[in-house]
């Protein structure tokens, strides 16, 4: 399934550039990039959730199980590279000097290193055993889930209302 999605990523990744390039809106804000990123900050939050929620565990149903990863993984690809690449495409638009760039750059990546530290440590606060697959540990992986989209959402909202202008 990587595989075929590495595939479907090499033509997804293109194809929202092309269009993100080509937008031209006078909604959510006006621009190029953000009427993206506010169209997918709510898909974004919801599919986190998704990504934490098993269709069934392996052994119930190994075929619906494979599949469901699959089509989760990919709508969760196309809807991050929707939101992310908008919001990355901002900071030659936004910052015109490389000296702002630079600038506003190193602020991004402290940020981004914090905010995978939150995504590898949330889970296994939440998840006391990551390789069970009880009912009860499901439900602790829907509060991941939750708890992480519930993040998405509110550091995207950051992002828009004050972020980028």
């Amino acid at each position: 399934m990587y595989i075929l999605w590495s595939v479907y990523n090499a033509f997804n990744d293109p194809i929202l550039g092309g269009l993100s390039d080509k937008t031209r809106t006078k909604k959510f804000g006006g621009g190029r990039r953000r009427s993206w990123m506010v169209v997918m900050l709510i898909p974004l939050a919801l599919i986190m959730f998704f990504l934490f929620t098993p269709f069934a565990t392996y052994a119930e149903a190994p075929v619906w199980t494979v599949i469901y990863f699959f089509l989760i993984i990919c709508l969760f690809d196309t809807i991050y590279t929707a939101f992310s690449l908008s919001r990355t495409s901002l900071y030659p638009e936004m910052f015109r000097t490389d000296r702002a760039r630079e600038e506003a750059g190193m602020g991004r990546r402290i940020m981004m290193v914090f905010g995978l530290i939150v995504a590898m440590v949330v889970p296994t606060l939440i998840i006391p055993d990551l390789t069970i697959s009880t009912q009860s540990n499901i439900y602790n992986y829907w509060i991941a889930g939750a708890v992480l989209g519930i993040i998405a959402f509110i550091t995207g909202f950051i992002n828009i209302k004050w972020g980028v202008k």
